[in-house]
């Protein structure tokens, strides 16, 4: 569902998860934490209004836009570019990845590519647990 304010309380609750499973590994240095997502979305946030409003030409954004107002009094527009439906498609973008550690099969100390494909991440873990 398109719900921006669902999206900013996921955000914070992955964030709060990652800070327990970075506490975790200080406490266990042989933990690697991986966080990535399986597909990406078209949401973004957009400007609320548009460089072109003093001649009089509105936003043209394709899709879906929702707006919401922020606790400083300002509205936040987020833009679901992939239709006008009540929910939204997933798109073919990359997702970051991110990892505690740089790992590889010789010594866990290794690098992980700038870019990798999802079935990287299963040898990223194999070799990790030395598999």
């Amino acid at each position: 569902k398109r719900n921006p304010c669902g999206s900013i309380g996921e955000a914070q609750q992955l964030f709060e998860s990652v800070a327990l499973a970075l506490e975790f590994a200080r406490q266990n240095p042989d933990t690697l934490i991986m966080v990535t997502a399986d597909h990406a979305q078209a949401a973004q946030i957009v400007p609320n209004g548009s460089l072109y409003d003093v001649f009089g030409v509105p936003v043209a954004s394709p899709g879906h836009i929702a707006r919401i107002e922020t606790l400083e009094g300002g509205v936040l527009a987020i833009n679901y570019a992939t239709n006008l439906f009540d929910s939204e498609e997933h798109t073919g973008a990359s997702v970051p990845f991110y990892a505690n550690k740089q790992v590889n099969k010789e010594n866990g100390d290794g690098l992980i590519k700038a870019f990798l494909y999802q079935s990287d991440i299963f040898q990223i873990t194999r070799n990790f647990l030395g598999l």
